[in-house]
């Protein structure tokens, strides 16, 4: 997999790194391993910035304000204040700082309910009239309010890509300071995960758009949708799209590796209503051969074990939850435990997502009492 650890001894000054930059080698990998070593904090740190960027991810500026705001993905009143404890929730988005206190693994962070579930990813205008039938308006689970669940959440996670990709060459540099094969191995690593997440940004831009030319054209009629309407307000809350890989009874559903292929996008959200609370799973006509398929692998379980396949789902596939802190601290250790290794280690790209991964693991985390489960899949 890596290159020869004497490739750099027989390139030339001038001629192109090894490392696939495009520059010459003599500005750029040449006696690497003699610079002072990268702090990581400070590469977190210019990390940062790239995921608070502001401005408005929608294609047409013609209305926009100047005002980028911190967009809500999960509604502040109404939802995360249901759920939060002295105005904070908690959220399971660890620093470096954090995964060494934790030894690497992903603890609860409390966050003020100003700041949870937020990206700075709209202006004033767009986020105010865009999702205006969702703020403003009782949760009814119409067509055009799952159109605009699934829409926020693709904006967000096209944010969140956009962000991600720029950031890879702040991580190339911590390679500075080390040994040659260090050097070649963190360069393949990185390699690796640009190719992947180029190629997943291509599909999420892809899929954005067509969003938003449905938005425009106000056509919503090939938004489906799964709505579990709950008596209760859910301890968890979440909004995020992802690419359904295996279903509840473990089938393949699509070859993520196939870079060839435009992935089918699945989103899901979580919030509290009326009545109680809401999960919906939307997606568009055009991903229905996968996102048809895992829905009704998950409307196949009995009724006791659904609620807790919404939460392993969640954890599995989301980092954009919010977290009741009156339920995660009275929440038994194991479950805690088992919660964590779902979200530290689901999809780890050295190991990859198993095909068992969504499958019972006979915990109860809650105690949902479902209302009503509604469906359009045509």
């Amino acid at each position: 997999m890596f290159q020869n650890l004497y490739m750099t001894k027989k390139l030339g000054r001038n001629e192109l790194c090894w490392c696939g930059s495009g520059i010459k080698y003599k500005r750029c990998h040449i006696d690497r391993e003699h610079q002072p070593l990268v702090n990581p904090y400070e590469i977190e740190k210019e990390q940062k910035k790239f995921f608070t960027k502001k401005y408005c991810i929608f294609p047409d500026k013609s209305k926009c304000d100047g005002q980028i705001v911190r967009a809500h993905t999960i509604q502040r009143n109404g939802s995360l204040d249901k759920i939060a404890y002295d105005g904070h929730v908690y959220q399971l988005k660890p620093s470096l700082t954090d995964l060494f206190k934790t030894n690497g693994e992903a603890a609860p962070k409390s966050v003020g309910i100003r700041n949870a579930t937020t990206f700075t990813g709209f202006c004033n205008f767009h986020d105010s009239e865009i999702f205006k039938p969702l703020e403003r308006v009782s949760f009814l689970g119409n067509d055009e309010q799952c159109f605009l669940l699934a829409f926020r959440a693709v904006a967000r996670e096209l944010y969140t890509k956009r962000a991600a990709i720029q950031s890879i060459p702040l991580w190339r540099e911590s390679d500075r300071g080390k040994d040659i094969l260090s050097q070649q191995i963190i360069q393949e690593i990185c390699s690796a995960y640009k190719k992947g997440t180029e190629r997943g940004l291509a599909t999420l831009e892809s899929h954005f758009n067509e969003y938003v030319e449905k938005f425009i054209a106000k056509d919503f009629r090939e938004i489906r949708f799964l709505i579990i309407l709950l008596k209760n307000v859910p301890e968890i809350m979440f909004s995020g799209g992802f690419y359904p890989e295996f279903n509840f009874k473990a089938e393949l559903l699509q070859d993520l590796s196939d870079l060839t292929k435009k992935s089918d996008l699945l989103t899901h959200s979580s919030f509290a209503s009326d009545e109680g609370g809401a999960i919906v799973y939307s997606w568009l006509s055009s991903s229905d051969n996968t996102c048809r398929n895992f829905v009704e692998s998950l409307l196949e379980l009995n009724a006791n074990d659904l609620p807790n396949a919404v939460v392993r789902l969640s954890f599995e596939q989301s980092e954009n939850v919010a977290i009741s802190p009156l339920w995660w601290d009275s929440m038994e250790s194991a479950k805690q435990e088992a919660i964590i290794n779902r979200f530290t280690y689901a999809g780890h790209p050295l190991v990859g997502r198993s095909p068992e991964c969504l499958a019972s693991d006979g915990l109860n985390y809650v105690n949902w009492n479902i209302q009503d489960i509604k469906v359009k899949m045509i």
